[in-house]
């Protein structure tokens, strides 16, 4: 037995700490002859050389995969407990109706809620009012359907408001358009 041959202490003229590197080199030396007796007997049964590389590799991947994945299952996780919240329900409006949220004062001299629409689907930016709200880079859209206008990537006014140009779109501004709504729903 090779690991009893370490214990029993054959050098005792060696000091101690030279016994524990030449045990531990010992074993290294077995670890290394079972490692390429399993690669030896992978490459008879595969008939594939270099084999056991072939799965260490593949086995790192599988437990680098899982680490990135469950860090990213809390964040699925936490947008699932933001959904649980409650949420106002679905309502419909005109674009009259839609136009008042626009961030801007009201008559009592209050912050109004921002509101755009993607593709007839309305959602509450007013978190992201510097962005939306008055003054801020995207308030062209505030109180719009702006799904067009966001696709094509246009700070033109005859793009808002525009709910027959989603069928016009082709197929990079749909793709675009579906970003700016998977975003708006997760905001």
């Amino acid at each position: 037995l090779p690991f009893i041959a370490c214990l029993v202490d054959p050098f005792a003229s060696l000091p101690r700490r030279a016994l524990r590197v030449s045990c531990f080199i010992e074993r290294v030396r077995e670890m290394l002859g079972v490692i390429n007796e399993l690669s030896s007997q992978l490459e008879t049964f595969t008939g594939i050389k270099g084999i056991l590389g072939y799965i260490c590799i593949a086995t790192a991947i599988m437990i680098g995969h899982a680490m990135v994945n469950s860090s990213s299952n809390k964040k699925v996780s936490d947008v699932e407990s933001v959904e649980e919240e409650e949420r106002d329900p679905p309502r419909n409006f005109t674009v009259k109706q839609l136009a008042y949220f626009d961030g801007k004062k009201d008559k009592n001299d209050e912050d109004k809620p921002v509101y755009l629409a993607l593709n007839t689907t309305v959602f509450d930016v007013s978190e992201g009012r510097n962005f939306y709200g008055p003054d801020g880079p995207y308030e062209i859209f505030a109180g719009h359907e702006c799904g067009v206008a966001l696709a094509k990537m246009s700070f033109e006014a005859e793009h808002l408001d525009d709910f027959d140009g989603v069928q016009d779109l082709n197929f990079g501004e749909k793709a675009e358009l579906d970003n700016w709504i998977e975003k708006a729903e997760l905001d």
